[in-house]
């Protein structure tokens, strides 16, 4: 079950450079990304999967020259996979075309029975911003880059999920420069790194085996209105 395997992961600290994930398992995790929800289905995310060593190398040294410290995270060098999930800077009115498009080609409707819809989505764009005025009047032109952000955390979650239920080791990361690492792999312009999923299979030195799930208690995080 899900659950189990849920307690079986845990965000690995060392991976074993002699073992590769399967193909077939990665291609199902990334499946599990491209099928997650997201908010009106924009899929607000692109994926590069990387495996190439020297890619890796690049990624794990890339902007430390100007940093004090360089953080400790061997799990860029010794993964199997990196999965470097970036973000849509903003959706238009144009990605709106080209979704509406592809909904009546994969569901062999008009375009013209979607016009409703059309009208939603359009509404949802400008209500984005509008949040953000809400909170902040600065924030009118960051909320639609930070509501494609927390997407990619959506699609994240299910990709953990895969690789657990996979048994395939696992760990996000946050502790990189964007713009260094969208440089190395050719992200595509209008999108940027948001977080790094590492695979792989746990390495014997790795000191976290063994270590006690920590969580708080259920009811410090659950509140139950019946």
């Amino acid at each position: 079950m899900l659950s189990d395997n849920l307690m079986w992961r845990y965000a690995t600290k060392r991976y074993d450079t002699t073992e590769k994930v399967s193909e077939e398992d990665i291609q199902k995790i990334i499946e599990c990304g491209r099928y997650a929800p997201s908010s009106y289905g924009f899929e607000p995310w692109m994926f590069y999967v990387v495996s190439n060593q020297e890619v890796k190398e690049k990624i794990y040294n890339s902007g430390y020259k100007l940093a004090p410290v360089k953080f400790s995270q061997p799990q860029f060098t010794e993964s199997s996979h990196m999965i470097v999930i970036c973000a849509k800077h903003r959706v238009t009115r144009r990605d709106v075309k080209k979704y509406l498009r592809l909904i009546a080609e994969e569901r062999n409707i008009t375009l013209e029975s979607l016009n409703p819809f059309k009208k939603s989505l359009h509404m949802a764009l400008i209500l984005v911003r509008l949040s953000g005025l809400l909170k902040n009047p600065f924030a009118l032109f960051t909320e639609m880059r930070s509501w494609c952000e927390r997407q990619c955390y959506v699609a994240l979650g299910f990709m953990l999920a895969e690789a657990a239920e996979r048994k395939v080791d696992s760990c996000a990361h946050e502790g990189f420069i964007p713009d260094h690492v969208g440089k190395i792999i050719g992200c595509k312009d209008g999108y940027s790194p948001m977080i790094i999923m590492t695979l792989g299979y746990r390495a014997e030195n790795d000191i976290s085996i063994g270590w006690k799930k920590v969580r708080k208690d259920y009811r410090d995080t659950v509140v139950e209105i019946k």
